[in-house]
């Protein structure tokens, strides 16, 4: 696992999102941030804290760009634990990007 190193903007963000969920755990949040801002950083840092405090959660990441679904795929597990690593990813499309 590598330690995820966010940017000051970042930080903010994620300890938001992840006190909301604290807080209103029957909520499921969507967190929408500007082109450029490090998204996939951000939904890894939650994704890693949640499965901190609740190991058998399951999480849903979703997106409609084929290029964010695999980058998704190609970041978020290797900044998890080994044990949660087991990501399945399916692109389902009406259309071709």
């Amino acid at each position: 696992m590598h330690q995820i190193k966010l940017r000051d903007y970042q930080a903010p963000i994620s300890d938001l999102v992840f006190n909301y969920l604290l807080s209103h755990e029957d909520k499921h949040p969507i967190v929408a941030l500007p082109t450029g801002s490090g998204k996939t950083v951000v939904i890894a840092d939650i994704i890693q804290k949640t499965l901190e405090n609740w190991p058998c959660t399951k999480i849903l990441v979703l997106s409609h760009v084929k290029e964010i679904v695999l980058q998704d795929y190609n970041t978020i597990p290797r900044r998890l634990p080994t044990g949660a690593r087991q990501l399945m990813i399916r692109l389902l499309s009406c259309h071709q990007r």
